[in-house]
């Protein structure tokens, strides 16, 4: 009985594994934010591709990629940034991964949040990821309700598709808008400490000066916010401590734009209208800095 059921469970997972290398996964939605931050990951430590612009940061550099068509990022580009993450998490990957780009775009908005090591233990346990190298089913991309959703729908829901579709007016509901502006701005009137800002500019330092010893160029950017919080103590305090300790390491600075014009539905995260308008900055100013 043991015998037939391992039988039964190998060639049921040998049968999966060659479902999964001849379908269409084009595309990865993620059953929740943790799932999709794997995800995320997944797809640069194991699709073999390599890519000379790597982008790090929060979710508010996300939703860059999360809502757009490729074509609209610099061209061999990955957005290696994760919701309920920090600039901390993708630059381990990158560590761990002994991965060198051409250029390294550090997102500055959030310096605080520190690195979750359980999000990288999972991505990088002993176990699994030697397996995950060779067997695609046993990716979080691959698991089996993400196959049939990808099988039934196909291309038709990734970001990619929305290029053909126009930029819908901006709609938001104002009450929460208002309640989000609220927490936000409180927010970002406290200042951090000094001891804080001193840990994780220390922290951040010591692996930008790795990058910068294997030949990789450093670029810091800011994602516009609502207008409303743009320029409050926090987000200046952050932008001045940056640029303070990295311009003379010779790191590039994508400074933020002018906030107005840009609209967001939490305070914080860009629509997707406003997405492809900072994108057009972002791009200019690669132009223009010649980087």
């Amino acid at each position: 009985m043991i015998k037939y059921s391992l039988l039964t469970f190998l060639l049921l997972f040998i049968g999966y594994e060659i479902i999964v290398r001849s379908t269409d996964i084009y595309w990865t939605i993620g059953q929740n934010q943790w799932q999709s931050n794997i995800m995320r990951a997944n797809t640069l430590i194991y699709d073999g591709g390599r890519y000379d612009n790597i982008m790090v940061g929060s979710s508010i550099s996300s939703k860059l990629s999360a809502k757009i068509s490729r074509d609209s990022l610099p061209e061999s580009f990955y957005n290696l940034s994760f919701d309920g993450q920090s600039s901390f998490d993708g630059l381990r990957i990158l560590e761990n991964l002994n991965y060198k780009p051409k250029r390294l775009f550090i997102e500055m908005n959030i310096i605080s949040r520190e690195e979750d090591k359980s999000f990288t233990g999972a991505l990088f346990s002993p176990v699994l990821f030697p397996a995950k190298k060779y067997l695609k089913s046993l990716r979080e991309n691959y698991q089996p309700v993400e196959v049939i959703a990808r099988m039934k729908n196909r291309r038709k829901m990734h970001p990619d598709s929305l290029a053909k579709e126009p930029v819908a007016k901006f709609v938001r509901d104002e009450s929460t808008f208002q309640h989000f502006l609220k927490v936000r701005a409180q927010d970002n009137k406290q200042l951090l400490t000094a001891e804080k800002v001193r840990t994780q500019i220390g922290r951040l330092k010591e692996i930008v000066s790795r990058f910068q010893q294997k030949g990789v160029q450093v670029i810091f950017f800011e994602v516009p916010v609502d207008p409303l919080v743009c320029d409050l103590p926090l987000p200046v305090q952050i932008r001045s401590a940056l640029e303070e300790k990295f311009e003379p390491m010779g790191c590039k600075f994508i400074r933020i734009p002018d906030c107005g014009g840009y609209y967001t539905s939490d305070v914080t995260h860009l629509e997707r209208g406003s997405v492809y308008r900072y994108l057009r900055y972002f791009r200019n100013e690669l132009d223009r800095q010649h980087i």
